[in-house]
């Protein structure tokens, strides 16, 4: 059994609802929701955008190997309506993106384990402090806890 840290945001429509049915969804094809963080309001990242996102991660008991994980996560994005119309950032129904896999590193073009800007975004690594504060990130091994401190001084 392997443990897998998504994060979740969602910035169009029912928010709350959003959120509810994804995890529902990863529970169902990717394994047991072991932990939940809070649930946060944040302004969009990279571009700009009147609608706030909500944001949560979530840390998933899983038998799947990391490529069947983004596999089921990009097929729930598409089920609940998310449309790729192209690779800069923009408002969303729901995004998932995998944070950690294990202590795993992979450099694939389509799949980056660690998540290759988590280190960089506040929105990630409060709710991922809040569940696990000590868990070291494995390429820059600092704990989450300690890179929160740090993004949060800059």
């Amino acid at each position: 059994m392997s443990n897998v840290f998504v994060s979740l945001g969602t910035n169009l429509g029912n928010k709350q609802l959003n959120l509810i049915q994804a995890i529902a969804q990863i529970e169902l094809k990717i394994g047991t929701i072991a932990q939940k963080s809070s649930i946060y309001k944040t302004e969009p990242w990279g571009y700009q955008s009147f609608n706030n996102f909500l944001n949560q991660v979530i840390c998933v008991e899983t038998t799947l190997s990391p490529n069947e994980v983004l596999h089921n996560l990009l097929q729930i994005e598409k089920n609940m309506g998310r449309v790729r119309a192209s690779a800069d950032y923009e408002d969303r129904i729901i995004d998932l993106d995998i944070l950690l896999y294990d202590e795993i590193i992979i450099n694939q073009p389509e799949l980056k384990i660690p998540h290759p800007n988590m280190h960089l975004r506040q929105f990630i690594l409060e709710p991922l402090s809040e569940l696990q504060p000590m868990l070291t990130h494995p390429k820059l091994n600092q704990s989450i806890l300690a890179l929160l401190k740090g993004l949060k001084q800059q």
